[in-house]
């Protein structure tokens, strides 16, 4: 699951325009700026001082300030953008918030708040970015406004706020397939879903869990799993467990994922009885499923911590013998070792 502003307008500008700077547009040039590539300068500031100079500003201090101000600029956005990628949100809105102090609005607008309005959208601050947004409003290229709609469209979507989501998709030059995949999953319209949603590099759990559902299940409708995959979105760990285990029952040709998912929320919510319910359920009733290995594992580990041990010796030893080709084989016989010579689990 992504925000769709891949490529946000940071770094050198190309003239007017403001187009992402491609240097190998460029003619061939015997101006100081190549020779300030041969000097070990970097690309980016040589290639804006070619711009500058082809633009007609010779005055080598003018030049130097425009050139210095372009790269710091390009420096503090991509900064915002590397700590908001590397998890930092807290890190990223610092500096973006930074930024917006020191540069001009038209400035700003171009260059940091597209990180600010992503870093608050992915923190779920997405009223503050809405306001930062218009308050930017007039600053923005047309060309801008589309990836920005979209990112402000993925904060109300992980807000759970679907209506206001679709709202701004709907006025919205993004046509974002994405975007109106997760909402056609969360109106429980699989057919559609199936036809929008894509795996990426780096695809979040729910992506991952929705796109195993997808492919698991030949049902083009699914409201009940829609609605909890929408309680996932709105961060009801409890409503999203209980959601999908009643989905079990809606999708029976995915019965064994769905409550694999519901038992995995329902131990992150420290609900392990309800867990071990629908981990025994997917062991007994669905032996043959893919779920079934890695639920009788994690049956095993909750009965570690609950201090059954020999209950817990005698699941992995069951795993072990009926399910010989699992990859989950190494972990299990580290923690049937563990349990045989008394070790405590990990907490």
């Amino acid at each position: 699951m992504h925000d769709g502003y891949e490529r946000l307008p940071v770094g050198a500008q190309d003239g007017d325009e403001g187009r992402r700077c491609d240097h190998t547009r460029l003619p061939p040039c015997r101006s100081r700026c190549t020779s300030g590539i041969a000097r070990g300068r970097p690309l980016e500031k040589a290639l804006t001082e070619h711009q500058l100079r082809r633009a007609g500003v010779q005055d080598e201090h003018a030049v130097g300030q425009v050139v210095d101000r372009r790269v710091v600029m390009s420096l503090g956005a991509r900064a915002a953008l590397d700590a908001l990628r590397g998890g930092d949100a807290t890190g990223s809105l610092f500096l973006a918030q930074l930024g917006e102090r020191t540069l001009d609005s038209a400035t700003a607008a171009a260059t940091i708040v597209p990180v600010h309005l992503r870093a608050l959208s992915q923190t779920g601050r997405v009223a503050e970015a809405s306001k930062v947004m218009s308050a930017y409003e007039r600053y923005f290229r047309p060309a801008d406004r589309a990836p920005l709609d979209r990112v402000l469209a993925w904060g109300w979507i992980r807000a759970g706020d679907i209506t206001k989501a679709r709202e701004l998709l709907a006025h919205s030059d993004s046509g974002d397939a994405d975007a109106l995949g997760w909402l056609a999953l969360y109106d429980g319209n699989l057919a559609a879903a199936r036809k929008s949603l894509r795996p990426e590099v780096e695809s979040s759990p729910e992506a991952l869990a929705a796109l195993a559902l997808l492919a698991r299940t030949r049902a083009d409708t699914a409201p009940v799993t829609g609605r909890a995959f929408l309680a996932l979105a709105r961060g009801d760990t409890a409503g999203a467990a209980a959601g999908f285990e009643k989905a079990a029952t809606e999708l029976g040709d995915a019965a064994p994922l769905l409550l694999a998912t519901a038992a995995r929320l329902y131990a992150s919510h420290h609900s392990e009885a309800q867990a071990i319910t629908l981990w025994s359920a997917i062991v007994t009733q669905s032996s043959d499923a893919p779920e079934a290995p890695e639920a009788e594992l994690d049956w095993a580990r909750a009965l570690r911590h609950g201090g059954q041990n020999q209950a817990a010796i005698e699941h992995l030893e069951h795993l072990i013998l009926t399910y010989p080709q699992s990859a989950l084989l190494p972990q299990a016989r580290r923690e049937l070792e563990q349990s045989r010579n008394g070790i405590a689990p990990q907490s």
